[in-house]
């Protein structure tokens, strides 16, 4: 029953995710197989040992940015032992990044890197459009991805760091970062959605690094989505891996959600449904396991007697049993249209015109879903009916910086 349309696994574990997605194009050539990755990474002890968050009076509910930069990393390097790259790289694993290992320690052999410790590149301010082994040695690829040739090429990786002061475990965790020059778009993202935010119930509160590999220009494709501009994934969802939700009641442990006359979900025994937007928070986040059904409702044990009833949301088919909330539809394709770089100095106008400007936004926020009928508007997703869905911010934060090509 478990067939996905325009879906891809999105992996939540305790403080790391890595979000990899294949583009849905709507270009005349293929796009660059981007990767966004997420990890938190959790204070440690000093001298004074763990401080409480309780101590003294904690900022406004919100996102902070910490930090931003495009990094040079040894991408013409080998892999290490893991096959991995050799960063960026997280302190605290000792069974993980072996190129780690002596980040933070005492130097010596047996003793393992610290937890907090992190190697993610070296930023810089000034980049090449070609390689350049005398100027730029550390920059293994041109950032000019004009062709074909150089799709995953990647020149450099983008990092972003915020802190998590929101409090919110339950809405989503969304990201999009783009590169524009001189008013044109030479890189995009698209929304990706990493699922509920995961990070906002940290105790102590966590300081968060969203990185990826990253190039610029049209990889040779034309027409929206093409190269570098990337389409937003996972979306259309079809209509049996979704479910409007009217009301959810209760009686002991026993749920009982109630659909709405517009479903076409396709509901089974056994089948685990992700809970999200009603109006009991109690239910937001939850995964049902389904333990009966009928033509209208389906019921599932709760964690918990009394939580109360519930009016409006939607249920989404889990993608991966042994997985918590894996499966989300995201905002339709984003439609912008690359065009390749120039070298800054040619362009005659103001500083920030020639430089490259990456702008990353990170947002909670809550999800609301409409249904289409149109066959035209859910066509990629195989067909009428399919969701849209509609973001609404909770908290927000923007970082931008630039870079110089050359």
């Amino acid at each position: 029953m478990k067939k996905f349309l325009w879906f891809s696994l999105v992996a939540l574990l305790a403080f790391a995710v890595a979000f990899a997605f294949n583009q849905q194009a709507q270009a005349q050539a293929s796009e660059v197989p981007h990767h966004w990755h997420i990890k938190a990474i959790q204070r440690t002890p000093n001298n004074e040992g763990v401080r409480s968050e309780a101590t003294g009076a904690a900022p406004a509910a919100g996102l902070y940015g910490i930090g931003q930069a495009f990094v040079e990393t040894p991408q013409n390097q080998p892999g290490n032992s893991a096959n991995a790259e050799l960063w960026p790289c997280f302190g605290g694993d000792p069974s993980g990044q072996p190129d780690c290992a002596y980040i933070g320690s005492t130097g010596t052999s047996d003793s393992p890197s610290i937890a907090g410790s992190a190697v993610l590149g070296t930023p810089a301010f000034v980049w090449y459009l070609s390689v350049d082994t005398t100027d730029a040695p550390e920059q293994p690829f041109g950032c000019d991805a004009s062709t074909t040739a150089d799709a995953t090429n990647y020149c450099g990786q983008t990092n972003t760091w915020y802190e998590d002061w929101s409090g919110d475990s339950v809405d989503e965790l969304t990201y999009l970062i783009e590169a524009t020059q001189d008013g044109s778009v030479v890189s995009d993202s698209g929304t990706v959605d990493f699922g509920p935010n995961s990070f906002g119930a940290a105790e102590p509160v966590a300081d968060v690094i969203i990185y990826g590999d990253s190039n610029f220009g049209t990889v040779g494709a034309t027409g929206k989505n093409n190269g570098n501009c990337l389409a937003n994934v996972n979306y259309p969802i079809a209509g049996a891996n979704f479910a409007p939700i009217s009301s959810i009641a209760e009686s002991g442990t026993t749920a009982t959600a109630t659909l709405t006359s517009a479903s076409d979900a396709v509901i089974g025994v056994g089948d685990e449904w992700y809970i999200t937007g009603t109006s009991n928070s109690n239910y937001n986040g939850t995964v049902a396991l389904v333990t009966a059904v009928t033509a209208t409702t389906f019921k599932w044990t709760a964690a918990a007697s009394g939580l109360g009833s519930a009016t409006g949301g939607q249920a989404i088919l889990d993608l991966n049993a042994a997985q918590t909330a894996s499966a989300y539809p995201v905002i339709t394709s984003a439609n912008k249209t690359c065009v390749d770089p120039v070298a800054s100095s040619s362009i005659s106008k103001a500083a920030t015109d020639q430089e490259v400007k990456l702008s990353a936004t990170t947002a909670v926020e809550s999800a609301a879903y409409t249904k289409e009928t149109s066959a035209t508007t859910c066509a990629p997703a195989g067909g009428a009916p399919c969701y849209e869905v509609k973001y609404t911010s909770k908290y927000k934060l923007s970082q931008s910086w630039y870079i110089w090509m050359r």
